[in-house]
Formats: C-alpha cells, sequence, structure tokens
C-alpha cells in the first residue's frame, strides 16, 4: 500500500520506518494535502504490523504536522506541510532525514524556552531573545553585601512566606514616592507584585469584563 515496505528486521524501529515512509510519499506528492489515509486497522492488516504501531505513527505525524486526525471521519494529510524536504538515500528511495528536522516531540516546553533563551555563542552577538539587560549591569557587589548584612540579623523572617501585599516596609516606602505624584495616599492602594506581568494581570481581572477587547500596544 503506498509502496510501503515495513522491515521487521530492520534497523529502525517499526513506528520510524512508517512514520519516514508517509512522509517521503507526502513530500513526493503520492499522498496530496487533504488525502484521507486508511484506517489503522486497514493500514496495519496491509502491512502485516500490529495496529498499536499505526496508531503510534500517525500519532507521532499528527504532532510533527504532517497528518490531521477528525473525530468521525479519520485521518487526512495536512493541508499547511512542514516546509521539509525528504533526502533521497541510495538503494532505499526517498526516505526522510531526521537529522536535519527538529520535531516538537521529546521537547518539553521547559526545553523550547530555554533553547530560546541560550547565551549567543560569539561575543559580540546580542541576543534579543528576551530582556534580559547586560549582566555587567547588575550591581552584584551590592546586593551580595545587602544578602551578608541582612542575615546577620533575624535571619529566619526572610525564609518565611511574606503578606500577600507584598512586604509593608517596601510598601510604605513605594507609597511615600507615589505620594509625592498624587498616585497613592494610603497604604493598602499599594500592592507589591512579582513582576509586570502579574501587575497586568490583576489589573485585567479587576478592571474587564469576560469578553472584552483589549487593545495592547509595546
Amino acid at each position: 500500500m503506498f509502496g510501503l515496505a515495513i522491515d521487521p528486521n530492520g534497523g529502525d524501529s517499526l513506528v520510524d520506518q512508517l512514520a519516514e515512509g508517509l512522509i517521503a510519499r507526502i513530500a513526493d506528492g503520492r499522498l496530496a494535502p487533504g488525502e484521507r489515509l486508511p484506517s489503522s486497522r486497514t493500514l496495519a492488516d496491509a502491512l502485516g504490523i500490529h495496529r498499536n504501531t499505526v496508531t503510534a505513527a500517525f500519532r507521532r505525524l499528527g504532532e510533527d504536522g504532517w497528518l490531521e486526525s477528525q473525530v468521525g471521519r479519520g485521518t487526512f494529510v495536512a493541508e499547511s506541510l512542514p516546509r521539509v524536504a525528504p533526502v533521497p538515500e541510495q538503494g532505499t528511495g526517498p526516505r526522510f532525514d531526521w537529522a536535519s528536522y527538529q520535531p516538537r516531540r521529546g521537547r518539553t516546553p521547559g526545553e523550547e524556552m530555554a533553547s530560546a533563551y541560550d547565551s549567543p555563542q560569539h561575543p559580540d552577538t546580542i541576543s534579543f531573545a528576551g530582556g534580559v539587560p547586560d549582566p555587567a549591569l547588575y550591581p552584584a557587589d551590592e546586593v551580595r553585601k545587602l544578602c551578608r548584612e541582612l542575615l546577620r540579623g533575624d535571619d529566619t523572617l526572610l525564609f518565611r512566606y511574606g503578606p500577600a501585599a507584598g512586604y509593608e516596609p517596601l510598601r510604605e516606602l513605594v507609597r511615600q514616592e507615589a505620594a509625592r505624584d498624587g498616585v497613592a495616599s494610603e497604604s493598602f492602594e499599594v500592592l507589591i507584585t512579582n513582576g509586570s506581568s502579574q501587575g497586568l494581570d490583576l489589573f485585567l481581572r479587576f478592571a474587564c469584563e469576560p469578553g472584552a477587547t483589549v487593545v495592547a500596544t509595546s
């Protein structure tokens, strides 16, 4: 079926062989975008493999953007395909080059985020992956000194949960600074957040109703 050949004694797993074979046939046009594939049972019977193998290959290709499953209708070749071409291999026909393709499967969201924030290797390269200041600008010595001073005092306070509204002396300091500009006059009007994202989230929860339209600029 589709010219697929599965070798139980091959070096690759049966799932890999089937996935690569289907990708090759999609890439060379033998399986067109939107075309419906046989059911997992039909394909398994035709290839002499277990249905679970076909299901696993379909799931993998669905995660990688090659196939789309529709409940009650079946599995189809995706209308919008990944921009990756098959690499011919001597004696085996079209074969997908997995080494040149970085699939989403196997990478956690944390790993994806970490890869985006990897430090550039070249010293003259400036990364704009995130809003991270130049490390040379951090007052590391001052922070280190302050930490030592705090630990000399009642250090147990540093390891407790603080007030939900924020550290009270800090709230009072912020209130005093804001009061000069007429922004806040009472301490209950000041809330310390973990960052701008939390502040925006709290504000939107307070000010916006579900379904409201919000325009944001950067």
